[in-house]
């Protein structure tokens, strides 16, 4: 009852200002206690050096890419996340997130350690921090491999509020006119995947052009786990963590604010009053037609 009175009280941009203010705090006092480097609003614009920026996703479109799209990809710069770690093309941007299952970060710790063309070409970030307390977060930072001179960031982030999607809706308008989405100033939004996280990143760092690639959405295939694709020896695969016909975050049984819904809202009232296009590299993607293939 109080959460609920809280909600209705408060207005959407205090709630994520309050959160980006507790936020900083705790992971600032971490990363300075690591050694680790300060936390930046903006960390994808020191290396930016193209227009657009293509997101890697895992769905298993990817493996439909030809040479051509490939020197595309390569030829801009790149984020992959996650399990992308386990495709062979080295992004500029490698994240990956903190999460409380046990299989989940050993398993991206061994790939860390076994893939040194990433840790020491790509600039990596680890997202999802803020919701474990410090210890854990020490504990987790700890447990990676030791990267050289190429330092670990801690993202600085804090979740868009809104449980339905008219309060997503109220939520993502008032905090543009606040501009939190353009400004380095605050934690960069989130809300229910790292997809979308990924797309705010692109757009404090100046992108104009984002292009969603291996984001298929409408199944829960993985280019890890399909037929054709065959992993480096060594590298650890993960255990089947969706299920479903869909992908959980496109999935409204999971809840209505999903992840179309969730950039559809931001695409018409962040991105567009920008001029920043934002596609899909297939016409397989669950988002398409809603955002155009750039792969024709």
């Amino acid at each position: 009852m109080l959460r609920t009175l809280r909600r209705h009280v408060a207005p959407p941009w205090l709630r994520y200002f309050n959160k980006s203010r507790r936020s900083r705090r705790k992971l600032a006092a971490v990363a300075r206690a690591l050694g680790l480097p300060a936390l930046d609003g903006n960390p994808l614009a020191a290396r930016k050096a193209s227009d657009t920026l293509f997101i890697l996703g895992s769905g298993a479109s990817v493996l439909t890419y030809g040479e051509n799209e490939w020197a595309k990809i390569a030829a801009a710069d790149s984020l992959g996340f996650n399990y992308w770690i386990i495709h062979p093309f080295v992004p500029t941007h490698y994240i990956f997130e903190l999460t409380k299952l046990e299989w989940d970060l050993p398993c991206i710790s061994h790939n860390l350690a076994a893939r040194g063309d990433v840790t020491s070409g790509a600039a990596l970030y680890m997202k999802d921090a803020e919701r474990f307390d410090p210890a854990a977060i020490r504990a987790a930072v700890e447990m990676l491999p030791r990267f050289g001179g190429n330092a670990l960031h801690l993202m600085w982030e804090a979740e868009i509020p809104g449980d339905t999607l008219p309060e997503y809706t109220r939520a993502v308008a008032s905090m543009a006119r606040m501009g939190c989405f353009s400004g380095a100033g605050w934690a960069v939004p989130r809300k229910r995947a790292t997809l979308f996280f990924a797309v705010n990143l692109a757009v404090r760092a100046g992108y104009r052009r984002i292009v969603l690639c291996g984001v298929d959405l409408n199944n829960t295939r993985y280019f890890f786990k399909s037929e054709g694709f065959n992993a480096a020896a060594g590298l650890c695969i993960p255990p089947d963590y969706q299920s479903g016909p869909v992908h959980k975050t496109n999935d409204p049984t999971h809840g209505e604010v999903t992840i179309g819904a969730i950039l559809d809202v931001y695409d018409r009232l962040v991105l567009q009053p920008r001029s920043i296009a934002l596609s899909v590299a297939k016409a397989s993607s669950a988002l398409h037609p809603r955002f155009p293939a750039y792969f024709a």
